[in-house]
C-alpha cells in the first residue's frame, strides 16, 4: 500500500506567528535551528533531551549557545535512563559545560528540561534509580532536580518520591499508582513523567506580595501521568501548590 509521508514545513500562516526559529533535535539525533520555512540555519550532530538554547543574558552575552546530550549512558532502559552527559556547547560547536561522570552512578539521566540560573548553577530535572518506600520495594525511576555548579557540585536536591503525600492523591489514587509501579517497575519514562520544571524568575505577584509563594528562586513542575502542577518551595523543598 502507498503513502505519503510529508516532510518539511507543512503549514505557515505568517499572520499568526512571530518571525522567529525553531530549536528541535530530529529522529537523526541532530539538533537543528530551523527557519519558519524550514530553512536550517544552524546545527549540531547530538541530540538534545530536550535542547534548550540559553538565554544571553544569563550566559555572559553569548548568543546561540545550546543544551544537549554529548553521550549516551548506555542504560538499556533507554528513555529517561539513557542520558550519559548534558552539555552546553557553543554556536560552533565547542563544549562550554558538560556534567555526567560526576554525577550519582556516573550518568547525569538528564530528561525533559534543563535551565541556567542565574546565580551561574543549573537546575537539571533528572531520574534516580532508586526504592521509594511508599510504592513498594522495586527500584524505579525517581525523578526530580539537582542544581548543580559550574565545578559539578551538586548543591540542592529534590526528589519526587519523597514528596508523594503532598501531592493530594486519594486512596484510589495511590492504589492505582501502586499498581501501575509493580506492573512495570522499569518503565522508561517513570512512575510519574515528570515533564518540566522551571524556576519563577521576578513576577509580578512576587513584586505585588513579597511573602507569597510566588518567590522568583520556587520551580514550577509538573507530572504528565499523575496530571498534576505543582510549585516547589526552594528554601524548603515542599510543594507550595
Amino acid at each position: 500500500m502507498a503513502y505519503v509521508r510529508q516532510s518539511g514545513v507543512t503549514y505557515l500562516d505568517p499572520e499568526l506567528v512571530h518571525d522567529s526559529f525553531v530549536l528541535l533535535t530530529g529522529a537523526d539525533s541532530v539538533t537543528r535551528v530551523i527557519d519558519l520555512n524550514g530553512t536550517v540555519v544552524h546545527e549540531w550532530p547530538y541530540a538534545g533531551v530536550p535542547p534548550r538554547i540559553l538565554d544571553p543574558a544569563l550566559n555572559g552575552g553569548r548568543i546561540g549557545d545550546v543544551g544537549v546530550q554529548l553521550s549516551d549512558s548506555g542504560d538499556a532502559r533507554g528513555g529517561i535512563y539513557a542520558n550519559g552527559t548534558v552539555a552546553q556547547l557553543s554556536w560552533s560547536g565547542e563544549r562550554v559545560w558538560s556534567w555526567g561522570e560526576q554525577a550519582p552512578g556516573g550518568a547525569a539521566r538528564q530528561n525533559h528540561d534543563w535551565e541556567l540560573l542565574p546565580n551561574g548553577n543549573r537546575l537539571i530535572l533528572v531520574t534516580v534509580p532508586r526504592v521509594v518506600p511508599a510504592l513498594g520495594d522495586q527500584v524505579v525511576g525517581d525523578q526530580g532536580l539537582y542544581e548543580v555548579t559550574p565545578a559539578g557540585e551538586i548543591v540542592w536536591t529534590w526528589l519526587a518520591g519523597d514528596h508523594l503525600d503532598e501531592f493530594g492523591f486519594s486512596e484510589a489514587g495511590w492504589a492505582a499508582l501502586r499498581e501501575t509501579v509493580a506492573r512495570d517497575p522499569e518503565d522508561p519514562w517513570g512512575y510519574l513523567e515528570m515533564n518540566s520544571a522551571k524556576s519563577l524568575g521576578p513576577n509580578r505577584w512576587n513584586d505585588a506580595q513579597p511573602d507569597s509563594v510566588f518567590r522568583p528562586d520556587n520551580i514550577l513542575v509538573s507530572f504528565r501521568k499523575a496530571n498534576i502542577i505543582a510549585l516547589i518551595d526552594k528554601a524548603t523543598g515542599t510543594r507550595d501548590l
